[in-house]
């Protein structure tokens, strides 16, 4: 027994004394030290207790993944195990010089055998090779004699380990060892080293990753065992044994060697795991035949794109599986032609199928309706891309048809979301169903929904199948128990080649929306007229977002006056926007672009300050209009920053709130949302006037006087011309006048132009009164001018 090992069994067969476990790990404990560092602590601590003279060092990590360098120690009343500098050297009676406490610190009794000069001395003799290389496999720092033996190796030389390995082995390096030795700390397989004379040896090897206090990798250690006589070396380099001691390290992955004509030379054990196909099935078989039509390379070769490690990048290709399914597989090829223990390209593959469906459930779902099942609004301006996307000198004509249900809105508030959504489900299928083979039928937005036609040969074709769509959407349908019946209005436009997908769509939604306007369950065609409609309406979108970003509004007022005293009282705002070429464009144009395109917010909330800025300057003259009034669309008031909007232009000129009206319209009160209930009552609190326009021109109601918070109500002009004339409006007339009053509020006439009207409403007790006969709308210095001359 040697000395080493009689020591052994001396210490086993001693008594070990007892130590608290949880005196030892305190502060590991308190320094957060992860599980599985606080046993290897442990460990040493049984190691130290029994050797006087014991202390060594160990890296351990806490919870947040930090290093800390740990001492473990033995002393008289036991082990200690404490961060290194954190205290003071325990004394334990057993004083040492420098010299005794590095022989200490070699886990040995000062009578044992240098370990370090034993294991260095086995290293050097023994047949394996051994080498040490910096880093994770730089420059190599040592080797014994069998390794300089078969790759000679010089201090001088200053050899990397990856110069000392074939091409095959070099990538293999870099993707599969490297990755091992900085996850795991070691791997274990086999490689190809290059003789002093550039032969090829197979090696069985070992590498283990050594870190520093850090966890940084200061060096690698390599043990390998030369597989040349196992394999027979004098064997021909292209057996099979060669060839699967190069290849197959891990059986995971399909590894196949072919030539430059595609031929299999072979193919790994996992093909059958992974393919179906039985082992030596695809040998002699060209791979090519398995790859999908649509993958299939032009040049076999040119997959390797090899890199300065000679492995090329990574490529998907779709493989026939013995199922007749396809397998998706990241492929590397390598070309190692000129290697004699290979002679072919490499394919290593890795099955990605598994990735590649999710990837593409992912995308899916971003393109697809998620109610329906069609294809999204994203899905549809692709397809439709592609199909404006002609070839040269291609004539195809493609038709989008634009399909939105008539007041969708009220069925779903009669019955409910889920039935409403049961019956959006069932009328696309209809859709789909009803415009036939070779067309894509889209969900665009709630209840709208698009068909498109990539190729129509005569539009009377797009026509009919717009009026299949409308049968479709009348059949009546069974939700949830209920039955719905609906109708749609269509859209279609027709485009070419050259054509942008965006503006297709929007004729098309512009001639749906003429259907909609004729009553909707038909079809309407978007014509030339409809596209000169439709170009001057971009012309005014566009002249509206000049003014607005210029901030080159022009706001124009008509007079207000008292009927009796036919004294100024106030004003009316009105917006006015030229066209850019010397011409007024008319309110109902710019209103309407406004609305759509969602400029409203930003044009209300500019005229709203150009208003309260000019009310504040008139406020300085003796003579000027002490109120105005503005206009208020349904959008602007439904925007629930309306009331900041007013407030902000009301402090920033300094203009009390009663002196401002708002006017709407009635229609914002058939819809009578609760956000406009909100705003109303919020800016009447204020102190803001708010008053009802137009009353006479729609579904008016007396009973709007009397169900809303307002303070004024202003007579539609309809009304007013027939005053004296029109017994109906007459008696309309003097209704609002007194339910108005009874109600507490003012009556204002609009459109006044005659003496005759004037008259009457005086009879007829109206408060004030807007028109003609006392001014146009004029800039403020006009209006100013007329009332300091009494013309107004």
């Amino acid at each position: 027994m040697t000395t080493w090992n009689r020591r052994l069994s001396v210490a086993n067969q001693r008594q070990r004394p007892a130590f608290a476990k949880d005196d030892v790990l305190r502060e590991a404990v308190t320094l957060g030290v992860q599980a599985d560092d606080q046993t290897a602590l442990l460990a040493l601590a049984r190691v130290a207790a029994n050797r006087p003279g014991y202390r060594t060092t160990l890296v351990v990590r806490t919870d947040e993944d930090r290093p800390v360098v740990f001492e473990v120690m033995h002393t008289p009343s036991g082990p200690v195990a404490r961060p290194s500098g954190a205290a003071q050297p325990i004394d334990d009676g057993t004083a040492e010089s420098p010299g005794e406490r590095g022989q200490a610190q070699q886990d040995e009794p000062a009578d044992g055998p240098d370990i370090t000069r034993v294991l260095t001395d086995t290293l050097v003799e023994t047949p394996d090779l051994v080498a040490v290389f910096a880093s994770v496999g730089h420059e190599a720092l040592w080797a014994n004699d069998a390794f300089v033996t078969l790759v000679p190796i010089r201090a001088a030389d200053k050899i990397w380990l990856v110069e000392l390995l074939d091409e095959w082995s070099k990538g293999h390096y870099e993707v599969k060892v490297l990755p091992a030795l900085v996850k795991y700390g070691r791997w274990r397989g086999r490689l190809t080293l290059l003789a002093g004379g550039g032969d090829p040896t197979p090696v069985s090897a070992v590498l283990v990753a050594h870190r520093d206090h850090q966890g940084e990798i200061e060096a690698v250690s390599m043990v390998a065992r030369n597989l040349a006589d196992l394999l027979g070396a004098d064997q021909p380099a292209d057996t099979s044994e060669t060839r699967f001691a190069a290849l197959v390290e891990h059986t995971s992955d399909v590894i196949a060697v072919v030539g430059i004509d595609g031929v299999v030379q072979f193919a790994s054990p996992a093909t059958t795991r992974i393919l179906g196909h039985p082992d030596g099935a695809l040998e002699g078989r060209n791979l090519l035949e398995l790859v999908h039509p649509d993958d299939v390379p032009a040049d076999l070769a040119a997959l390797a794109r090899p890199d300065e490690q000679g492995v090329g990048a990574p490529v998907e290709l779709r493989l026939q599986a013995a199922d007749g399914g396809w397998r998706h597989l990241e492929i590397i090829v390598s070309d190692l032609r000129g290697n004699p223990a290979i002679g072919g390209l490499v394919l290593n593959g890795r099955d990605v199928t598994d990735r590649v469906e999710a990837a593409q459930a992912v995308a899916a779902r971003a393109f697809t309706d998620q109610l329906t099942g069609l294809p999204n609004r994203v899905r549809l301006l692709d397809r439709l891309a592609r199909a404006l996307q002609a070839e040269e000198g291609a004539t195809a004509t493609v038709a989008v048809l634009l399909v939105d249900l008539d007041r969708f809105r009220a069925a779903n508030e009669a019955f409910g979301k889920e039935v409403a959504d049961q019956a959006l489900a069932e009328v696309g299928s209809r859709l789909a169903a009803a415009a036939g083979p070779g067309t894509t039928t889209a969900r665009l937005r709630s209840d709208e929904f698009a068909v498109l036609l990539p190729d129509v040969g005569d539009p009377a074709e797009a026509v009919r199948v717009a009026s299949r769509l409308l049968a479709a959407v009348r059949e009546p349908l069974g939700a949830g128990g209920s039955r719905l019946e609906l109708t749609a209005s269509v859209g279609i436009a027709f485009g070419a080649s050259g054509d942008e997908s965006e503006q297709l769509l929007r004729d098309a939604d512009h001639a749906m929306q003429i259907a909609k306007e004729a009553g909707g369950d038909r079809s309407e065609t978007f014509t030339d007229a409809l596209a000169e409609q439709s170009s001057r309406r971009r012309d005014v979108e566009q002249r509206l977002r000049e003014v607005i970003d210029d901030e080159s509004l022009v706001v124009h007022y008509q007079p207000i006056i008292d009927v009796e005293s036919e004294a100024v009282v106030g004003a009316e705002a009105l917006l006015r926007v030229d066209d850019g070429a010397g011409s007024l464009l008319s309110p109902a144009e710019f209103i309407d672009a406004a609305e759509s395109t969602g400029l409203i917010t930003r044009l209300g909330s500019q005229v709203l300050g150009l208003t309260c800025a000019q009310l504040a300057a008139w406020s300085q003259l003796p003579d000027g209009p002490h109120e105005v009034s503005v206009n208020v669309s349904p959008r602007q008031l439904a925007d629930p920053d309306l009331p900041n909007h007013v407030l902000h232009a009301l402090n920033a000129s300094g203009v009390p709130a009663d002196q401002l009206c708002l006017e709407i319209t009635e229609s914002i009160l058939l819809g009578h949302q609760a956000i406009v209930d909100a705003s109303i009552s919020y800016l009447r609190a204020l102190g803001v006037k708010v008053g009802l326009d137009e009353f006479g021109a729609g579904h008016s109601s007396l009973g709007y006087l009397k169900r809303f918070p307002l303070d004024f109500v202003k007579i539609d002009r309809s009304l007013v011309a027939g005053l004296g004339t029109d017994e109906q409006d007459t008696a309309i007339v003097r209704a609002t006048v007194e339910l108005a009053h009874n109600l507490g509020l003012t009556v204002v006439a609009v459109g006044v132009e005659t003496d005759e009207q004037l008259e009457m409403l005086q009879l007829l007790g109206c408060d004030r009164a807007q028109g003609y006969l006392f001014a146009p709308p004029s800039s403020p210095e006009e209006l100013v001018s007329r009332i300091a001359g009494g013309g107004a």
